[in-house]
C-alpha cells in the first residue's frame, strides 16, 4: 500500500524527530557534565583524605634489614634507634608503625622503610636532621659494625599521584634546565635557579606554568641577542 503523505508531512516529521533527538542529547550531555563534576569530586576527596594520611609518613632508604625474618616492630625499634643516633628527640610512642616495602625493581639493596608517626611534629623534628643519617654508628641501631650507612636517605612519602607529578617534575628539570627539583609535605617544587622564585607544583597541569615563565625568560634574553640564536633557544626548547 502506497504512502500518500505529502513532502510537506515528511519534512514536519522529520523536523520533530530531529528536535526531539536534539532535545534528549543536551539532556544526556547535562546529565554527563553532572556525573563528571561529582566523580571529579570523589577524586579530589581521596587526594585529599591521601595527602592528609601521608602527611605522617617518611621513607627511609639504605638502611639494611637486621635479618630476614624483621618484623614491623623490629622495624620500629630500628626507625627509634636510627633517629635518637641522628639527634632528634623520639620515642617508640611517636611511632605509629614501621615496615619494609618492595623494592621498585630487582637488586640487592636493602627494603625501603616506610616509617608512620603519630604526631606532625615528631616526623618534623626527624626531617630536620635527615642529613645527619648517613653518618648514624650501625652497632647503635643493632646492625653488625661491618654494615655501611653511607647510603641512608630520608625523604618525604608522596602519595601516588604525587610520586607521578614529582617523576614528571624532574625530567622538566632536565629538559629545560632547572637546577632545583624536590618534594616537601605532599608538594612538589621546581626552581629555576637560587635567583629565581619557587614554583610550587600540585598537578602534572602545573607544569605548564614553568614553561610559561621559561618561554618569557627567553622572550627577554631574545632582546639581547640575534634572531638566529633566539630561534636556536625555541627549537630547543
Amino acid at each position: 500500500m502506497k504512502d500518500h503523505r505529502s513532502p510537506t508531512n515528511e519534512h514536519s516529521d522529520f523536523q520533530s524527530v530531529q528536535t526531539r533527538t536534539e532535545a534528549e542529547l543536551k539532556r544526556l550531555s547535562a546529565r554527563l557534565a553532572q556525573v563528571s563534576a561529582k566523580v571529579d569530586e570523589v577524586g579530589k576527596a581521596i587526594d585529599t583524605f591521601e595527602e592528609y594520611s601521608y602527611q605522617y609518613n617518611i621513607k627511609i632508604v639504605g638502611v639494611p634489614e637486621l635479618n630476614s625474618q624483621e618484623t614491623a616492630m623490629d622495624t620500629s625499634k630500628l626507625c627509634v634507634n636510627l633517629f635518637i643516633e641522628m639527634g632528634a628527640d623520639i620515642t617508640f610512642q611517636d611511632i605509629d608503625i614501621a615496615h619494609r616495602v618492595p623494592l621498585r625493581s630487582a637488586g640487592n639493596l636493602p627494603k625501603p622503610i616506610i616509617c608512620k608517626f603519630t604526631r606532625r611534629l615528631a616526623k618534623e623534628l626527624v626531617m630536620a636532621r635527615r642529613k645527619d643519617a648517613c653518618k648514624s654508628i650501625p652497632a647503635n641501631l643493632g646492625l653488625p659494625d661491618g654494615v655501611s650507612l653511607s647510603s641512608v636517605r630520608i625523604f618525604d612519602h608522596l602519595t601516588p599521584k604525587m610520586q607521578t607529578v614529582f617523576s614528571e617534575a624532574k625530567k622538566f628539570k632536565s629538559n629545560h634546565h632547572f637546577e632545583f627539583c624536590w618534594a616537601k609535605n605532599s608538594c612538589v617544587y621546581l626552581r629555576k635557579d637560587r635567583d629565581s622564585r619557587v614554583l610550587k607544583i600540585k598537578d602534572i597541569e602545573d607544569l605548564n606554568k614553568p614553561r610559561e615563565v621559561t618561554r618569557s625568560q627567553l622572550l627577554l634574553h631574545c632582546a639581547k641577542v640575534s634572531q638566529t640564536n633566539c630561534q636556536d633557544f625555541f627549537l630547543s626548547f
